[in-house]
């Protein structure tokens, strides 16, 4: 039922040729093809390996960049060249996904017609932990993936509306990815998928995890889940994702929290000797906020939800 639906994936790389491979593979067995593959890469460093790879995959489009431009920026590049395409998938070289993944996200645009994107069950290496099963907004402002580090329980087989997709393997509609003017550049990496689901989310699009998608992610491969880079702009773009997206009721009751929330990562960063290097991202993050402006006042002036759908897709957990 889905055959006329056509499917672009886009994989952002960054020194992940030994992976890249696994990925491409793994695509090549799917039950549903896409119509195109595109390989984005951010200058890496292993470029020759990743060319002598992709030499073998024909059905791939590699797009080498002059310099890294980040995560967002270089989905953008291949967003951009989706003509006509329904679908945009999004897929991490570390993600490796079943053979039915594709197929069941595609489904899942046609069984849920009234939702726009839609995120995978992502299983960790191990095989019996979660690695997320879509994203969540913390009343405290913070992000995680729903069910990180759980083992696999009923609930997370079962599909059901999130607030949002983690982009590791997430499916959008072309038009939604549109509406929005896909990623905000400005995040670089980290957190760039959160804000992209924030920002769907206030102009009506909604998300749905589908329990069949199926990837095994290995998580920050190229980098290292507490390398000083991914602390650095976490913490950094926490920040920002806040303050652009909050409404202005939902800001003024939850910045309390959301303040006593950064001093606790503040503190905690002391145990870990990444205090300078959090407290750095907190001051980038401030001396940000007055840029921020025009485009929390786009956002803001988009937004078509109420107060009461707003605060329905907030958890309550602190990540």
């Amino acid at each position: 039922m889905n055959s006329r639906l056509a499917v672009a994936v886009i994989i952002v790389t960054w020194n992940s040729s030994e992976l890249i491979s696994i990925v491409l593979s793994c695509l090549r067995a799917q039950t549903h093809k896409p119509a195109k593959i595109f390989v984005v890469d951010n200058f890496s460093d292993d470029c020759v390996q990743l060319h002598k790879i992709i030499e073998m995959h024909p059905e791939v489009e590699l797009i080498s960049l002059p310099g890294n431009i980040g995560f967002a920026a270089a989905n953008n590049v291949a967003i951009k060249l989706c003509d006509e395409i329904d679908l945009v998938a999004l897929l991490n070289p570390d993600a490796f996904p079943e053979p039915t993944w594709l197929k069941n996200l595609v489904d899942a645009t046609q069984k849920y017609p009234d939702y726009s994107f839609f995120s995978s069950r992502q299983m960790q290496m191990n095989g019996y932990l979660m690695d997320g099963a879509g994203d969540e907004m913390s009343i405290f402002g913070k992000p995680h993936r729903r069910g990180y580090g759980k083992k696999l329980h009923e609930k997370y087989l079962t599909d059901c509306p999130v607030f949002g997709a983690c982009a590791a393997a997430a499916i959008y509609k072309i038009n939604a990815l549109n509406d929005i003017n896909g990623f905000d550049e400005d995040y670089f990496c980290y957190i760039e998928d959160v804000d992209l689901s924030f920002r769907m989310q206030l102009i009506g699009h909604r998300c749905m995890y589908v329990a069949g998608a199926v990837v095994t992610h290995v998580g920050s491969s190229s980098l290292g889940k507490r390398s000083d880079f991914a602390v650095f702009y976490g913490q950094r773009n926490m920040i920002l994702c806040f303050f652009k997206n909050m409404p202005i009721v939902a800001l003024v009751i939850l910045i309390p929290i959301h303040i006593m929330t950064n001093i606790f990562f503040l503190f905690a960063s002391i145990f870990v000797g990444k205090f300078a290097l959090v407290f750095r991202a907190k001051c980038e993050a401030i001396s940000h906020l007055r840029r921020l402006r025009p485009k929390r006042k786009i956002v803001q002036q988009s937004r078509k939800i109420s107060y009461k759908r707003l605060f329905s897709l907030f958890s309550i957990s602190f990540p």
